[in-house]
């Protein structure tokens, strides 16, 4: 259930990210994050670079 409840709130993140214009740009380095990788993780918050970064 924790992980089915994690996996809402990362959808959820991601509806409001497209709400104020800031889906599919890295927070970190603020470049794009490549369309490959939303399409299999479409809740991606980070691009694969700074992601490996923070562990």
């Amino acid at each position: 259930m924790h992980a089915t409840r994690r996996g809402l709130e990362e959808i959820d993140a991601a509806l409001r990210r497209l709400d104020d214009g800031t889906y599919g740009t890295c927070p970190d380095c603020l470049l794009s994050i490549p369309a490959e990788r939303l399409e299999i993780l479409p809740y991606a918050r980070f691009c694969v670079s700074c992601q490996r970064l923070r562990g």
